[in-house]
Formats: structure tokens, sequence, C-alpha cells
């Protein structure tokens, strides 16, 4: 049985989130929270937390582009796991971006407001 998708994109301030959830029935099968800088027309992948590869992980992309994982056995539902790391990222992501700008040396068509 294949999941339904729903995805969601929010931006603020030249960072796009993009949520996708997977849906089996009512339970959620898998996530992915993506955080990226625009910067004219590439995108800089700073921050990504998903289910991807049968177990949930993380990659903070200014410390390394490895994944970290964070627990090793796939679940039949994250729905608790989405909702912490969606309030999560929603909390911290200007954080991972400014780690990200000084870890990288900055975004170079950057947008000052």
């Amino acid at each position: 049985m294949l999941g339904k998708d729903k995805y969601a994109r929010l931006v603020r301030n030249n960072v796009r989130i993009d949520i996708k959830q997977t849906m089996h029935g009512n339970k959620l099968a898998g996530f992915a929270i993506n955080v990226a800088i625009i910067d004219g027309a590439k995108m800089h992948d700073v921050f990504r937390v998903d289910t991807a590869h049968g177990h949930l992980h993380m990659q903070r992309f200014w410390i390394t582009h490895e994944p970290e994982i964070l627990q090793e056995k796939t679940k039949n539902n994250y729905k608790g796991d989405f909702g912490y790391w969606k309030g999560r990222v929603l909390r911290e992501y200007e954080d991972y971006v400014k780690s990200y700008k000084k870890k990288s040396g900055g975004v170079k068509n950057e947008q000052r407001s």
C-alpha cells in the first residue's frame, strides 16, 4: 500500500523550510523537514531531519554532510517525532542559518532587511 504525501513550504527572509509527511491511513509512516537558504537561483542546504533509509536521522550541513542517526529502528508511526522536530525546527531555524553562515563564510546574494 502506497502512502499519501502531504507537503508544506514556508519562506521567511530568504530561508525556505520544506515539510513532507507520508501517511499510511492515520499513521505517519515517514517525514522530512528541510531548511535551506535561498541565494538567488541557488539553494544552500542548512539542516535536514528525516526518516529516509529506514531510520530517523538529521544532518547539520555546517558541521558535516554525513547524517547523524537519531533512532536505529523504523517505527510504524512517527507522529510524536514529527511534532517534536517540527516545533524544534520552527523555533531554531534562525540559529541553524546563523551557524551555517558563520561556518561557510556567508552567502553571496544574501538580502538584508
